[in-house]
């Protein structure tokens, strides 16, 4: 049982870090996206 527990934890973690990693790698796309727009 608290295998069970301690493995859906990780997976949360797991889906927790590729969240934010997506979200600092949106946050760079529009911070260039805003750059190019600025800079044409």
């Amino acid at each position: 049982m608290e295998e069970r527990l301690e493995s859906s934890m990780n997976q949360e973690y797991q889906t927790l870090i590729a969240w934010r990693k997506a979200h600092i790698l949106l946050n760079r796309w529009q911070t260039v996206l805003v750059a190019t727009q600025e800079s044409v």
